[in-house]
């Protein structure tokens, strides 16, 4: 094709075409004309494009160039492919681990990403239609056969026509193979995200609404004037039944507003421990119980003697009423009444070739002295489908997590504080009680001695059986602390420290679980307390606690999104190729039936000129067409796409066509 005012020396210039009218009368139009069409041989020089159409040529029907024809809608809609690209991997990143409570409902990620995708996809498609009609007008251009022209545009509508194209695959069969690789990274995308239960990220300072007594309340009364325990108030045993169900997961009623599990602290009432350090004294106890059955056997046995059943594990408590008066005897001074709580634990040695049974006693006593103590609390109280309510003292979010506190998640005993870790004693408040006086009377603190005696309490001692060998006689809780099994023939046997067991037992501390005691009875976690100080909700106090909820998060999963990307990038490097050699085209082009037509010289259009199609729907666009059996010229006969008079209805018939 020649560029516009370039000349051709003498063409021969046929007229457009005509059928022959086969001696029927000529008409006016393209298959009939008053004057019959004939073949000129023009003499002087014309411009080409004149010579062709028979118009004058115009500068701005051919104008190639790297600017002019730069394929600014192909370009713009690759460039929209990568920005979805680039959005799709912003959205999987920043969605990565965040809860869907704190992310738009509206706009969840896979709503994101199927957006983004089906965006893509359009674009995807733009690109290649226009880079498919450059390529296809640029073969056209540098010169190809019909077949090849048919094959390339058969390479955008049909795959098999890809899959079979063998030596004739071109950058068109690749940009249309590039259509169905796009599903890849839709599919990639998808994939690239889910969801997972999870915890969110604390809420801090949520208000949680309770009550806990900071006063130890009435727990019993004492049995005579020695103020021995005799009567445990009934709240305190339905409360103490309640606790020893689920300790680490008490059923409390006294706070709400927590939905989810909140951290916080709470003041109520309980104990400091005044702990001395464990004292060790060597023991022989394998001997000693054998020479004391002998001389209870002989009938020699004194005080020189020890004990035949000596005590190798103990718990037990005990109560002080005392306290002082000032030198007028008016105002109490010193330190009230308390709980003592005693000690005692083994570590005898595996020996069963002697009978000394070596090994070391440890001793320990506290002193417990009524205080306010902060108490960590860990409240679940889900609603919905996890209905889990309950209170769990101890616990912080490090051992909630990581459970790393002797197995049981709660904290150890820090003697130097005089409480476990993580407790604080805010202030004392002293009992005073003295119990001197005739009869029975009311108690804060016997109630609680029967109570540590009855659930905490207990002993273990070692005798020597004679044939039987070597026995251990256990009462109360004493067998959970037992780390063996010696048999009945040995005397190897070790007894945890109950203020601090190892974790392999699976046993709180001693001084854990007066504290949960201690934290129902304030509590009241039965409700049963007829002198709780509640009145409607003026009892009640607000705690500031640190929320963290069970939520649905969205999980990224990146070796899908990076393979996402990858073939994103991949298909826009198999689009490319089409578009090499865009400059040398000198219109708009596509790939519409009426350009291509117009391109063949179309007798429909072939009067118009070599401008883009827009510009030849402005010129023959007015034009009625029809298809059918041709009646007239040289095509009768033929069906085809021709004015209406020149056509005639095709009619099927079971026959065919007529």
């Amino acid at each position: 094709m020649a560029h516009p005012g370039s000349f051709h020396p003498s063409p021969v210039v046929r007229m457009p075409y005509a059928p022959s009218t086969h001696g029927q009368p000529q008409q006016d139009g393209y298959f009939g004309s008053k004057e019959r069409f004939y073949d000129t041989v023009q003499e002087v020089e014309t411009p080409f494009s004149e010579v062709e159409t028979g118009y004058p040529a115009r500068a701005t029907e051919w104008q190639p160039g790297f600017l002019a024809r730069f394929p600014v809608l192909g370009a713009g809609a690759l460039f929209t492919v990568i920005l979805c690209a680039v959005g799709s991997v912003i959205t999987l990143l920043t969605s990565d681990g965040q809860s869907q409570a704190r992310w738009p409902e509206q706009i969840a990620p896979n709503v994101i990403l199927s957006g983004l995708n089906s965006v893509s996809s359009l674009c995807f498609s733009i690109a290649i239609g226009n880079g498919i009609a450059i390529a296809w007008w640029r073969q056209t251009l540098k010169g190809a056969t019909i077949e090849q022209l048919h094959r390339s545009w058969s390479f955008s509508t049909s795959m098999k026509e890809v899959a079979m194209a063998g030596r004739a695959f071109n950058v068109i069969a690749l940009a249309a193979l590039a259509t169905k690789l796009t599903i890849i990274d839709g599919v990639l995308m998808q994939r690239a995200t889910s969801t997972e239960i999870r915890q969110d990220s604390p809420y801090y300072g949520t208000p949680v609404r309770g009550y806990a007594n900071d006063t130890i309340p009435i727990t019993g009364r004492t049995a005579d004037r020695s103020a021995t325990p005799g009567l445990m108030s009934k709240y305190v045993s339905d409360d103490l039944k309640s606790w020893a169900q689920d300790p680490q997961s008490m059923t409390v009623v006294m706070f709400e507003d927590c939905d989810g599990l909140c951290f916080f602290n709470v003041p109520a009432a309980g104990f400091e421990f005044d702990c001395t350090d464990p004292v060790g004294q060597p023991i022989g106890f394998g001997s000693e119980t054998v020479n004391a059955l002998l001389a209870s056997q002989n009938g020699t046995l004194n005080s020189t003697h020890l004990q035949i059943s000596e005590t190798i594990f103990s718990i037990s408590f005990d109560a002080e009423y005392s306290y002082l008066y000032d030198a007028d005897y008016e105002n109490i001074i010193g330190p009230g009444s308390n709980l003592t709580m005693n000690v005692l634990y083994t570590e005898a040695y595996e020996n069963s070739t002697t009978e000394d049974c070596p090994g070391m006693l440890y001793n320990q006593s506290c002193t417990l002295r009524p205080a306010v103590i902060s108490y960590p609390i860990m409240l679940q109280n889900y609603s919905g489908t996890h209905s889990i309510q309950g209170v769990s003292v101890g616990w912080t979010w490090p051992s909630y997590i990581e459970s790393s506190y002797n197995g049981v998640g709660t904290s150890p005993f820090n003697r130097t504080a005089k409480q476990q870790d993580g407790f604080e004693v805010l202030r004392y408040n002293d009992v005073i009680e003295s119990h001197t006086v005739a009869g029975a009377s009311t108690s804060r603190l016997a109630g609680l001695q029967q109570a540590f005696g009855m659930y905490l309490g207990g002993d273990a001692s070692f005798d020597f059986g004679g044939t039987d060998g070597f026995q251990i006689t256990q009462t109360g809780n004493a067998p959970q602390y037992l780390l063996n099994a010696p048999e009945n023939d040995q005397c190897g046997f070790v007894y945890a420290n109950p203020m601090i067991p190892t974790a392999a037992d699976g046993v709180q501390s001693v001084v854990a679980a007066i504290n949960q005691i201690m934290f129902a009875i304030a509590t009241d976690i039965t409700f049963s307390d007829p002198l709780d100080p509640l009145d409607g909700i003026t009892g009640w106090h607000t705690y500031n606690a640190t929320l963290y909820k069970d939520n649905i998060h969205y999980v990224t999963h990146r070796p899908y999104m990076y393979g996402a990307v990858a073939s994103i990038l991949v298909c826009v490097l198999c689009v490319l190729p089409v578009y090499w050699g865009y400059w040398q085209l000198g219109r708009k082009v596509s790939l519409g039936p009426l350009e291509i037509a117009h391109a063949f010289r179309s007798p429909m259009t072939a009067q118009a000129g070599n401008g883009a199609i827009d510009e030849l729907l402005k010129e023959v666009g007015h034009r009625e067409v029809k298809f059918g059996q041709i009646v007239a010229g040289d095509a009768k006969g033929v069906l085809g796409v021709a004015e209406p008079e020149f056509v005639g209805r095709v009619v099927p018939t079971s026959r065919g066509w007529h």
